[in-house]
């Protein structure tokens, strides 16, 4: 008696109502883990651990330089006397992104973390 119930519960195709109660609880989960150090300054809280700073700086670069001139490539610094660094160890959408959201909503670590927390 207990195994077919067991059985019934893990292995039928659950309702519409459930799958999307499952979704909108696993969607709040992460957003309620996210949503605590969307507000603290670059370099601090849990998820990120700085790493919002370097994606900023690739980002606002391609703004100021354009996507066809760069080529979508990330380039990390622009000094005057110095080569810039072209950042292609790993594919640029996530600058293309980032630069999009600038675009929108300005500048500022909290933008840059909401698109983070979009994505």
């Amino acid at each position: 008696m207990y195994y077919n119930k067991f059985v019934n519960f893990f292995f039928t195709k659950p309702s519409f109502r459930t799958l999307l109660k499952i979704e909108f609880f696993v969607f709040f989960l992460t957003l309620s883990v996210r949503i605590y150090d969307l507000f603290l300054p670059y370099g601090w809280g849990i998820l990120y651990a700085g790493s919002t700073s370097f994606w900023h700086i690739t980002g606002e670069n391609l703004l100021k330089y354009g996507y066809w001139d760069t080529l979508f490539t990330p380039i990390l610094n622009t000094g005057l006397n110095q080569d810039p660094i072209l950042y292609i160890n790993h594919p640029s959408l996530l600058s293309v992104y980032l630069s999009i959201f600038y675009k929108l909503f300005g500048s500022s670590e909290v933008v840059t973390k909401l698109a983070a927390l979009i994505a």
